[in-house]
């Protein structure tokens, strides 16, 4: 099989976690991806792309000029939509196309996207891929816990998990509503993992994501 090509996604809110983004993405060891950066109407952020000369090549700027709110939802839901537009012909392989995500207040550590091709090349029935968390202190910078991930409401977090682009196809988008307000990530998660598809997602038991705690 060919190697699988990632559309990395941000949700884009705050300039200074979007900037460690682009470092940890551009540190990555697998580097067959692109990024799509979706501005929910930050000016701070417009400001800085105006000049930013990293746009074009594998990295792409969408600027919205109302702010969607929902938590991200719907800034993630345009990145998936729009992925294929930015993809150029040679990687449109619609069977190894996959989407993550990757939140301007998370890190990656170097190896993390590939941990996951690592897994894919050995499993290719594999539909979603998920690895623990390292969870960091915003106020203890000493804090560290590995949360290991489970299938559970508080237990995964969206950019914790690799997902085929066919997944969006077959289970649709993120629903953001005010009944589930920031959990929307996990009603449809919770659609996939209930689904058919459930012996086809893969837990890796390494902790590439980083998530800092607000509390600690």
């Amino acid at each position: 099989m060919s190697d699988p090509f990632i559309t990395v996604i941000t949700a884009a809110f705050r300039l200074e976690g979007l900037k460690n983004v682009i470092k940890d993405l551009d540190s990555q060891t697998y580097q067959k991806f692109h990024h799509l950066i979706i501005n929910d109407n930050q000016e701070d952020i417009r400001n800085w792309a105006k000049n930013y000369k990293g746009f074009g090549r594998k990295r792409f700027f969408i600027d919205l000029q109302v702010r969607t709110h929902w938590f991200g939802a719907i800034c993630r839901n345009i990145g998936v939509v729009t992925s294929f537009s930015y993809i150029k012909p040679k990687y449109l392989d619609y069977d190894n196309l996959w989407i993550a995500f990757f939140d301007d207040d998370n890190r990656w550590k170097p190896h993390h996207l590939e941990t996951f091709v690592s897994e894919i090349k050995k499993n290719p029935e594999l539909v979603l891929l998920g690895v623990d968390a390292e969870l960091r202190g915003k106020k203890d910078k000493s804090y560290r816990h590995i949360r290991k991930l489970a299938f559970a409401p508080q237990n995964v977090d969206l950019g914790q998990l690799l997902y085929k682009r066919s997944l969006f196809d077959k289970y649709g988008l993120f629903q953001p509503s005010p009944r589930y307000r920031i959990t929307y990530d996990w009603e449809l998660i919770k659609k996939i993992h209930s689904g058919e598809d459930k012996k086809k997602i893969k837990i890796i038991h390494s902790p590439t994501f980083i998530y800092y705690h607000r509390r600690r």
